[in-house]
């Protein structure tokens, strides 16, 4: 009877420190500044919302869990099918990668993000869920643009001025 009471014990202790630990888990996204979700391996259905992603959006809980939620929110020239492949393919490789897609804030600007994708393995290797969060690189993305618009712009007067040799 001493065993099994010492049993139960010991149990009943890694259970109370199996739901400290997951309560300081499930706190960690709310930290993050930036949308994350959390997702089932079959990515049918998404087990988790995070307010940030429901705030920069607009939506509710109830849009997100339709299958058109990726349709609604990025913009439909980055959702080709191309794209749309080399997720699903990514996905089921199960190993992290990462894609840039614009993304509909609710006010109906869309701005440029780094969305990183990385599993959660259980202790027998098996996927259990995605984690994604998703970095506004707006800036970056008009900063890389201004570049890319100063580079053609020295290449034309470099190529008009030695068209002005040529004759």
């Amino acid at each position: 009877m001493v065993w099994q009471q010492h049993d139960i014990e010991d149990r009943k202790h890694a259970e109370e420190k199996l739901r400290r630990m997951s309560a300081s888990f499930a706190a960690l996204p709310m930290l993050l500044r930036k949308p994350f979700v959390v997702q089932s391996p079959n990515r049918l259905s998404r087990s988790l919302r995070i307010r940030r992603l429901l705030d920069y959006t607009g939506l509710t809980i109830e849009d997100v869990t339709t299958s058109d939620f990726r349709a609604r929110i990025f913009h439909s020239l980055k959702i080709s099918s191309g794209l749309r492949e080399e997720r699903q393919a990514a996905l089921a490789r199960g190993v992290p990668f990462e894609i840039e897609q614009r993304a509909l804030r609710h006010d109906g600007q869309y701005r440029w993000f780094l969305i990183r994708y990385n599993p959660f393995r259980d202790e027998q290797g098996r996927l259990v869920r995605w984690y994604a969060t998703g970095t506004d690189i707006e800036d970056r993305k008009r900063a890389e643009e201004k570049d890319q618009k100063r580079k053609r712009r020295v290449a034309a007067k470099e190529i008009d001025r030695s068209s002005m040799f040529e004759k």
